[in-house]
């Protein structure tokens, strides 16, 4: 035997002796579906699932929130707009700025009034 051969025959002997030994840990193998253990799996998944939660809840108070936004924005912008409290000459300004109003009609075009004679 050339000293090859003799530590293959002594690399091969232990696992022959120990024939019943490998098939024992063989089954737990296929346990874990993945490298990491179950719990830790668990854990991800629990803390991905309260991140997307957090998130959307992050989400849905912000829009509640720029949506309560513009509607005060809304409603400051047509009250600062709104003719109330403007001083006349800053009305007249701006319609001749921004020409005659769609919602203002001439006074003969209202019902009940008699047609102009022109």
């Amino acid at each position: 035997c050339t000293p090859a051969h003799a530590g293959e025959a002594q690399n091969v002997l232990p696992p022959t002796a120990h024939a019943p030994a490998p098939p024992a840990p063989a089954p737990p193998a296929p346990a874990p579906p993945a490298a990491l253990p179950l719990h830790a799996h668990t854990r991800i998944h629990v803390a991905v699932c309260a991140y997307a939660y957090l998130q959307r809840l992050y989400n849905i108070t912000t829009r509640a929130r720029t949506a309560r936004v513009r509607a005060a924005c809304c409603f400051r912008a047509k009250f600062l707009f709104s003719c109330a409290h403007v001083p006349a000459h800053a009305r007249t300004r701006t319609r001749a700025r921004w020409g005659p109003s769609p919602v203002r009609r001439p006074a003969a075009a209202h019902h009940g009034l008699p047609k102009p004679a022109a």
